[in-house]
C-alpha cells in the first residue's frame, strides 16, 4: 500500500489534538494581570504538550520520508500511536487545572511513554515491510534517544509522586532533548534520492 492517505490521516489528527488543546485554554473573566497569573500551570501544560505534539509531527514528517510502503500492521501500528497522542489534550488539561498535582503529572507521564512505546512498535512494524528495512534500519541505527526516552518516562512517572515538579521537570527536559530534529531520516531521504 501506499502511505499518502496514512501521512495525511495523521497529519489530520494531529492538527483535531493541537485545536483541542488550544480550546481548553479559558479566558480569564478578569482583566488584571493576577487573573492572567493564576493561568500558569494551565498555560505551561499547554505548550509542553503542543512542543510533544510537534516534535511527534516532525519526526513522524521525517520518518515517513524513508518509508517506501505500508501495509496493514503498520496502518494498526500508526493508529495505536494516535490513539495515545489524542490522550495529550486531557492530560493535559488535567494536570494545568490541578496545578500540577502528583497524579495528575504522573499519568501525563503514562501518555508520553505509552506515545513512546507505540512510536517504537510503529517502527518495528515498518521495518516488516518489504523495501523499508534497509534504508530505515541503516538510518535508525542503535536509535538511542528512542531507547533511553522510556526509562527517562518512567523515572519521572515516579518521581511524581515524590514532588510533582520532578516528574514535570523531567518531561520538559526530555522535550528539549528531542525538539532538536533527528538528522537521521533526513539523511536517508537524501542518500535514496
Amino acid at each position: 500500500m501506499g502511505k499518502n492517505r496514512l501521512e495525511a490521516f495523521s497529519d489530520g489528527v494531529i492538527a483535531i489534538i493541537i485545536t483541542i488543546m488550544v480550546l481548553e485554554l479559558k479566558v480569564p473573566h478578569d482583566t488584571s494581570l493576577t487573573a492572567l497569573s493564576a493561568l500558569w500551570p494551565v498555560f505551561l501544560s499547554y505548550v509542553l504538550s503542543f512542543v510533544y505534539v510537534g516534535i511527534y509531527w516532525n519526526n513522524h514528517h521525517h520518518f515517513y520520508h524513508v518509508v517506501r510502503q505500508v501495509d496493514g500492521r503498520v496502518l494498526w501500528a500508526n493508529l495505536h500511536l494516535l490513539f495515545w497522542l489524542s490522550l495529550l489534550p486531557f492530560v493535559t488539561g488535567w494536570m494545568g487545572e490541578n496545578h500540577m498535582a502528583a497524579v495528575p503529572v504522573a499519568l501525563y507521564g503514562v501518555v508520553l511513554l505509552m506515545s513512546a512505546l507505540a512510536w517504537y512498535l510503529m517502527q518495528r512494524a515498518l521495518l516488516c515491510v518489504a523495501g523499508n528495512r534497509e534504508v530505515m534500519g541503516r538510518a535508525l541505527g542503535t536509535d538511542l534517544k528512542g531507547r533511553l526516552s522510556p526509562l527517562f518516562y518512567l523515572a519521572g512517572i515516579g518521581l511524581s509522586f515524590y514532588q510533582s515538579w520532578l516528574g514535570a521537570a523531567i518531561y520538559g527536559l526530555m522535550a528539549l532533548w528531542w525538539l532538536v530534529p533527528d538528522q537521521r531520516m533526513e539523511q536517508a531521504a537524501r542518500a535514496q534520492h
